[in-house]
């Protein structure tokens, strides 16, 4: 209690954002530092998957079956072509901004249980700095943090008691990888507790579920593997 009244004296404050925006650039310069590494998975399927977007017209590309990825992913992907940066920055950036999201939502969670604490701070630096997290993203360039973020989504918003929102966000988890389906007692259990939002809540989750079994009607024809 008394250091918690301390951090708001001013000049405490100062000194405690000032900290805490080093460790952000800190966690940034962490994930920079690994991006010239160059896994296998890289240069045997993201490179490639990018290269044949970029030589058939950006989103044009995605008609064609060239991917075992979900197509959510290959939207993403697809984005990154039009950016003016090199390949290998554009696929692990694209996975490293949802290191941000991930954090995002863990700061959100733990602030409605702690309101005036800083363990809510302290969280996102246990996400920003966890080494598992910055090497699946910005060394490997792997996907795992985009739906592990829209998990986090979707348990935020059934604390807050906003289950169709909930359901979405975890639709959009399965629509990437259907490694979310781990979470799926979660939303479960909590929407048959939710009375009128079960039967709204549930269709939007199948909803965004059926977003991952097709691609638009614009002449995709992938189906939604893992």
């Amino acid at each position: 209690m008394f250091l918690r009244k301390n951090l708001y004296v001013p000049g405490l404050q100062i000194l405690a954002r000032c900290t805490l925006a080093i460790l952000f650039l800190l966690a940034i310069a962490l994930r920079v530092s690994l991006y010239h590494v160059v896994t296998s998975d890289y240069t045997f399927f993201l490179s490639q998957w990018y290269d044949f977007i970029q030589t058939h017209g950006g989103f044009a590309a995605l008609k064609y079956n060239f991917s075992n990825y979900n197509s959510p992913y290959l939207y993403l992907l697809a984005l990154t072509t039009y950016l003016p940066i090199p390949k290998l920055v554009a696929i692990k950036t694209l996975s490293v901004a949802f290191d941000g999201v991930l954090g995002l939502f863990a700061y959100l969670i733990l602030s409605l249980r702690y309101k005036r604490a800083y363990a809510s701070i302290v969280g996102v630096l246990v996400i920003l700095f966890a080494p598992t997290i910055i090497i699946n993203s910005s060394a490997w360039g792997q996907s795992d943090a985009i739906y592990t973020a829209f998990c986090l989504g979707s348990l935020y918003f059934l604390l807050k008691e906003r289950p169709a929102r909930a359901c979405v966000f975890f639709g959009l988890a399965i629509s990437f990888k259907l490694q979310a389906e781990i979470s799926r007692p979660y939303p479960g259990g909590l929407l048959a507790c939710s009375g009128s939002g079960l039967l709204r809540g549930s269709r939007c989750m199948e909803f965004a579920y059926y977003l991952r079994r097709t691609d638009y009607k614009r002449g995709c024809r992938r189906s939604g593997t893992i």
